[in-house]
C-alpha cells in the first residue's frame, strides 16, 4: 500500500495498464487473485505473459504465485519512466537529462546554423536530401546508433523528440515570408 495524504493506494490504472502496490508476497498474491476474479466477472482477461513485478529495496527471487510464475525485473519502463528495484530516481534523472541535451543541442546550435537565411533558398530535391542526411547523421550520433543497426529515421526522430525535419522547418519559414 502507498500512503498518499489520508488515503492508501493499492492500485493505479493507466489506460490498459495497472499497477498493484503491495507490502509483501502474500499481499500481492491475494491482490492478483482478486484482480483475476474481477476481470473474469467483467469478461476481461489478464495477460500473464506481460505481467511482471519489481521488488524495491530487497534482493529477491521469482515468485511462484497462485496465478503463475511471475518474473521479477531489476528495472522496467512504465509510462515513459524507468522504475528501478533500488527505489532511486538517479538513473531516470540522468536519462531525462540526456534526452533534453539531445533535443536542445540540435535545436539550439546545429539547426540554426544549417538554416540561416534559408527563407530565400530555392530548395531542390538533391539539396533537401543532403540537409536531411546531415540532420539524421547528427541525430544518430547523439543516440549513439550506427546506420548499420538499421534503425529507421522515424524511430531516431522519436527518440530525440524531433517531430519535424529541418527541411520542413525551412519550408514553413519560407511560407511565412
Amino acid at each position: 500500500m502507498l500512503k498518499v495524504g489520508d488515503h492508501c493506494l493499492s492500485t493505479l490504472f493507466f489506460v490498459d495498464d495497472q499497477v498493484l502496490i503491495a507490502n509483501g508476497e502474500e499481499d500481492i498474491d491475494y491482490m492478483l487473485r482478486k484482480l483475476q476474479e474481477e476481470y473474469n466477472l467483467a469478461g476481461m482477461k489478464m495477460d500473464m505473459a506481460k505481467t511482471e513485478y519489481l521488488r524495491i529495496g530487497k534482493e529477491g527471487k521469482d515468485l511462484d504465485l497462485w496465478l503463475r510464475l511471475v518474473n521479477q525485473f531489476e528495472e522496467y519502463k512504465y509510462l515513459g519512466s524507468i522504475r528501478s528495484n533500488k527505489g532511486s530516481s538517479v538513473q531516470e534523472i540522468q536519462r531525462k537529462i540526456q534526452q533534453g541535451q539531445r533535443s536542445t543541442i540540435y535545436g539550439a546550435i546545429v539547426e540554426p546554423i544549417m538554416t540561416y537565411e534559408s527563407e530565400s533558398w530555392q530548395q531542390k530535391e538533391p539539396m533537401r536530401r543532403k540537409i536531411d542526411a546531415v540532420e539524421m547523421d547528427f541525430l544518430r550520433r547523439l543516440c549513439r546508433i550506427s546506420r548499420l543497426e538499421h534503425i529507421p529515421n522515424d524511430e531516431i526522430r522519436r527518440r530525440t523528440h524531433r517531430r519535424h525535419r529541418t527541411t520542413e522547418r525551412i519550408e514553413t519559414r519560407q511560407l511565412a515570408c
